[in-house]
């Protein structure tokens, strides 16, 4: 709650050409901060928090690496806009303590990005405006290994190494203006004028996933922490994926394999 008070003020804040209510809200946020502060916990004993003495539940976003940049070209002679390179992802993961230091759990993370535009193209004698997209997904589940230190007041170092297995989705689609879910069915008839328009091909392919995380934990009270960190992932795609879900095989794939650094922010419950 105070977190969301605080981007909510920091929002407004950025609208405001007043001097006066831009030190005003700085000033509250300030107060916020410290009423946080000596409202969380003052210490760790032996490493361990009380109130996450057995584990915790946790809530992630984090700012991901991505294989789209490396089918750019394939994206741009379809039409669709390039996309950024890093994906956002979220996800859920639950921990168990080990002993005062280590954890072991297990995590998930997913999402997806699209991008979409409409092309002109040439049909017979005349010109047909089409809705072009592209959306790719990432998804997988990981086994995570974890260390925590105490190192200041509510303030806790944790790392984490993880390796997961999930998959990959690609697909590129055209449609022909709205239409009903009846047009939609009978569009794979050749005798339909939408026979022409509506496209759609699926790719899809396994992932395995290895990243290695530090940040800190900050915790605002026994069952409840908030933290951040920065690390770096390794990814690599099968080369044998498939179209349609299985329907038929793909050959020549290019390399999909990928690697970068990683944000993420974290929301903890302990237990």
């Amino acid at each position: 709650m105070i977190i969301a008070v605080i981007f909510i003020i920091i929002k407004i804040t950025k609208r405001s050409e007043d001097p006066e209510n831009m030190r005003r809200s700085w000033i509250l946020i300030l107060f916020l901060l410290i009423i946080t502060t000596l409202s969380a916990q003052k210490t760790g004993k032996q490493n361990m928090i009380s109130g996450f003495e057995k584990g915790y539940f946790a809530g992630h976003f984090i700012y991901f690496p991505t294989f789209i940049n490396s089918i750019g070209d394939y994206t741009g002679s379809f039409g669709v806009d390039d996309f950024d390179e890093f994906i956002y992802l979220y996800g859920g993961e639950i921990t168990g303590n080990l002993n005062q230091a280590f954890g072991a759990g297990l995590q998930y993370f997913q999402g997806y990005d699209i991008s979409q535009k409409m092309v002109t193209v040439a049909d017979d004698t005349s010109f047909v405006r089409l809705d072009r997209a592209v959306r790719y997904k990432i998804s997988y589940t990981a086994l995570t290994v974890n260390y925590r230190k105490s190192v200041y007041g509510p303030f806790q170092f944790y790392g984490s190494f993880s390796g997961g297995y999930g998959g990959i989705e690609i697909m590129f689609s055209q449609d022909y203006s709205d239409q009903t879910f009846e047009d939609m069915c009978d569009s794979f008839d050749p005798d339909r004028d939408l026979y022409k328009y509506n496209r759609s091909a699926v790719y899809t392919s396994d992932l395995y996933v290895f990243s290695a995380q530090n940040g800190l934990r900050f915790y605002i009270n026994s069952k409840i922490a908030l933290g951040a960190s920065v690390g770096y992932t390794y990814a690599f795609v099968s080369e044998d994926g498939v179209l349609n879900y299985g329907f038929e095989s793909a050959k020549n794939v290019p390399d999909l394999d990928f690697k970068g650094v990683t944000y993420g922010i974290g929301f903890y419950f302990g237990y």
